[in-house]
């Protein structure tokens, strides 16, 4: 059997597995699918993955994405962001370029320390 018809192969096994669906929380097992991720990403993964437009070599600049649900209605999408520490009024939701929604928001936390008078604030 030929590298092309193997893989083909085993790309029908995977598809027949989801017997015509789509199953994101049963993702492939096994080294065969480790190999093939880089070629086929998970279509259900694609949000949580590096921001669109960022190159592979600026990632370690790049806060770790949001978790979003996404679902489609026969009004209009509706877009679940998790963002825990923020309250809904902190979060500011554009559309830019009539194409691009970004989602952002700024979490502030003072800490102060008894005894020496240190102050902490984290943001991120």
């Amino acid at each position: 059997m030929r590298l092309h018809q193997l893989i083909l192969f085993l790309l029908l096994l995977f598809v027949a597995k989801a017997k015509g669906s789509l199953l994101p929380f049963d993702p492939p097992r096994g080294i065969l699918a480790e190999l093939l991720s880089d070629r086929f990403p998970d279509p259900f993964h694609v949000l949580e993955q590096i921001p669109f437009g960022v190159e592979e070599d600026e990632q370690s600049m790049v806060m770790p994405a949001a978790r979003v649900d996404w679902k489609e209605t026969p009004e209009g999408h509706e877009i679940m962001v998790g963002v825990p520490g923020l309250k809904r009024e902190e979060i500011k939701i554009k559309v830019e370029e009539n194409r691009v929604l970004r989602v952002s928001g700024e979490r502030k936390r003072e800490e102060e320390k008894k005894g020496d008078h240190w102050h902490r604030v984290e943001r991120s």
